[in-house]
């Protein structure tokens, strides 16, 4: 199971609760890195307001990493989300859904 595995599990329509949620994966992560939990990474779980990946943020990304020197040249993104199953999710919690941005499939 991936670190993300339980938290992709657990989510449903009942219990869309982006802080416990992130708190799952923050432990997940902590115990991989071997670091303790910190109150500044709970806080910043605490400020998630959305679900969204903000797909339409990627390509600029990509394009800071290639001028930063971190990529040698943008990679293709095409294909890289597939946000259908956590739409279902937010579409059946009565919450708006979140866009591929032509990235993927919604």
């Amino acid at each position: 199971m991936s670190i993300f595995g339980r938290a992709q599990s657990t989510l449903t329509p009942t219990n869309v609760d982006i802080i416990s949620q992130g708190r799952l994966l923050q432990r997940r992560v902590h115990r991989l890195r071997g670091r303790a939990e910190s109150s500044a990474d709970s806080a910043a779980f605490g400020n998630i307001q959305t679900w969204d990946p903000l797909a339409s943020t990627l390509n600029q990304l990509a394009t800071n990493d290639v001028t930063a020197g971190t990529l040698a040249s943008a990679p293709d993104l095409n294909g890289i989300y597939d946000l259908r199953e956590l739409n279902k999710v937010l579409l059946a919690a009565g919450k708006p859904t979140v866009s591929a941005a032509a990235l993927g499939q919604e």
